[in-house]
């Protein structure tokens, strides 16, 4: 029975040390990893926030967002001179941080009196030869680290911070992210205890879906920085070095069906003039397939020769309608373009209306005047505003027969 007992207390403490052991090699393969810099995070995509209204999001403002909501404010905070010193379970809810420190995010730490803030041009604030901060780190040539990706461990600041949030009750079946703005120089994230996630570059976004580790009511967000890593090799320039959460922190929630990214397609044609989306006429490129709605005032465009203002080609069909919903839908057996306007188009021909000496002058006429046909060629050439142009046969509608058939129906 004796050597039972001692049998399994041997286990025991052995798994304990293996523990303790493969967490301290992860992190520091963490640190000095140049193939790490991500767990768990986002992809990156263009810069988005969810609106409920079309108003609001028209501010382009976040705080106008009822799905947003910022972390920035006071935070608990411990800071370290180096990995060893810092607290390993900070990050559990029931960890006791009253005693800790507060610190305004987003700010730098050395600004708030933790630290020393390092100024040096090409030399590493680690690893500058003239005012060395660690024997750890040795040089080639008594100026270049031997060991690049190397960070000291016996002078390596840190700082642990901890805060409580509740989320909104109206987000509940949405999805909830986390966003940081900037971090230097790498950091890891837990959500009431579990882990999250850890990025590296100091000066990017870093984002997360923290759903899963949500809870009703209270929630603990926590974070570990380390003001230097293998990330920090790529930061050397002529500016002050110092360390924190510098950017916005919040959360937002978003549908579980959205659209997270797009992107605007930048080539160039062949003739290194114009892109593939170029809103002109002759691009026939300029919106996708789709259905879209808008007034008739809404289509004058005050260019200063509008000869398509409000023009729409490869259109299957167009409605009309008035306040009532009342009027008329135009059916092309194959695809037609079309315009409504509250003037006519020769109200566009200089040669016509020699009295408008600008496309502003034109004075809004009653009714709406409609004109809709097969296809309409675009200037087929360099310019638009006169003079000659280089002919482009893809944009020209060359000379042949043409049958053009549509529907008219009324719409209730």
């Amino acid at each position: 029975m004796v050597n039972k007992y001692l049998v399994f207390a041997f286990v025991i403490c052995a798994r304990i040390i293996m523990c303790s052991n493969a967490v301290e090699a992860n992190e520091k393969k963490d640190w000095e990893n140049p193939k790490m810099f991500n767990q768990n995070k986002e992809a990156p995509h263009a810069s988005l926030m969810p609106f409920s209204s079309v108003e609001n999001a028209l501010t382009q403002k976040h705080e106008a967002s009822v799905f947003y909501k910022s972390l920035n404010g006071t935070w608990k905070f411990n800071w370290v001179r180096k990995p060893a010193d810092r607290s390993l379970d900070f990050y559990n809810p029931n960890y006791d941080v009253s005693g800790w420190d507060d610190i305004p995010v987003p700010s730098n730490w050395e600004r708030e009196g933790y630290g020393i803030p390092i100024y040096c041009n090409h030399q590493y604030e680690f690893a500058s030869y003239k005012a060395p901060v660690s024997e750890e780190i040795k040089f080639v040539d008594k100026m270049y680290p031997s060991n690049p990706g190397q960070v000291p461990y016996d002078y390596k600041p840190g700082g642990s911070c901890r805060r409580t949030f509740t989320v909104p009750e109206s987000w509940d079946g949405r999805q909830v992210f986390i966003q940081f703005g900037a971090v230097k120089s790498a950091f890891y994230i837990w959500g009431n205890g579990q882990k999250v996630g850890y990025s590296q570059g100091s000066k990017t976004e870093a984002e997360w879906d923290i759903t899963k580790y949500l809870q009703k009511g209270e929630n603990t967000i926590a974070v570990e920085v380390y003001g230097w890593s293998d990330d920090s090799y790529l930061e050397c320039q002529d500016f002050w070095r110092i360390s924190g959460i510098e950017r916005d922190v919040f959360i937002y929630s978003a549908p579980k069906v959205r659209i997270r990214d797009f992107f605007v397609n930048g080539d160039l044609d062949e003739t290194y003039t114009n892109g593939p989306h170029g809103n002109y006429v002759d691009r026939n490129r300029s919106a996708f397939v789709g259905y879209y709605e808008s007034k008739v005032a809404g289509q004058y465009v005050p260019y200063v020769r509008p000869q398509e203002s409000g023009y729409k080609t490869g259109s299957r069909w167009f409605e009309l309608r008035n306040n009532d919903g009342w009027g008329l839908r135009i059916t092309g057996v194959s695809q037609l373009g079309f315009s409504a306007l509250h003037n006519p188009i020769e109200d566009f021909d200089q040669e016509t209306h020699d009295e408008y000496k600008h496309l502003n002058d034109i004075v809004k006429k009653d009714g709406v005047f409609i004109t809709f046909d097969l296809k309409q060629m675009g200037v087929a050439g360099d310019n638009s505003w006169g003079g000659k142009t280089v002919s482009y046969e893809q944009y020209a509608i060359p000379a042949d027969d043409y049958e053009f058939k549509v529907s008219l129906e009324p719409v209730f």
